[in-house]
């Protein structure tokens, strides 16, 4: 499930009590830098790639630790897995997470007739000031870009007992979305 439908409301259509979206351009081109044949070619029978990655954290007891999931494009598991790796490798609270800046190699571009995968850094940040190296070290297309991540969490706080003592949500900064806690 996805809350964007594109633009202009998606299609204007509904099925099944959902809005249908109103693009189909995340096929795999004909022109992809994948190696090999492109898997995912529009065709009858063949569903569009997609970015979205609503993700389940799951603790050692099975329950559900965290909830996550973002808007954003093509950014969306950079986006996601930052953040996790921000929670869960750095021991940062969900909200300092997402605010971190962001790093994203998703967009294609072409360079002197070849088409490359971006490295990009999000501009306005920290993070900027390390493209003259990303250049250095050989990144043939890294540039700074605006990336607008829209993340939005629930963290699930356990007692001893396994009940739930309290709920932590965040949203990121970077988009107009409010998340409250208990």
């Amino acid at each position: 499930m996805t809350t964007t439908v594109n633009s202009s409301f998606g299609a204007h259509m509904m099925a099944a009590g959902m809005v249908l979206n109103n693009v189909q351009d995340n096929f795999t081109h004909f022109d992809s830098i994948s190696p090999g044949i492109p898997v995912n070619v529009m065709e009858s029978g063949k569903k569009p790639r997609t970015s979205i990655a609503p993700t389940l954290v799951f603790d050692a007891q099975g329950r559900v630790e965290l909830v996550i999931g973002s808007a954003g494009g093509s950014g969306i598991p950079d986006y996601i897995a930052q953040t996790l790796l921000n929670v869960y490798a750095y021991d940062m609270n969900l909200q300092k997470a997402m605010n971190r800046e962001h790093v994203s190699g998703q967009e294609i571009t072409t360079i002197n007739g070849e088409r490359q995968l971006s490295s990009e850094l999000e501009s306005g940040t920290r993070m900027a000031r390390f493209l003259d190296q990303m250049i250095a070290m050989g990144h043939p297309a890294a540039r700074v870009a605006l990336l607008r991540s829209g993340l939005a969490a629930v963290q699930i706080k356990y007692d001893n007992e396994g009940k739930i003592r309290g709920l932590q949500g965040a949203a990121d900064r970077r988009r107009d979305g409010i998340a409250m806690s208990e």
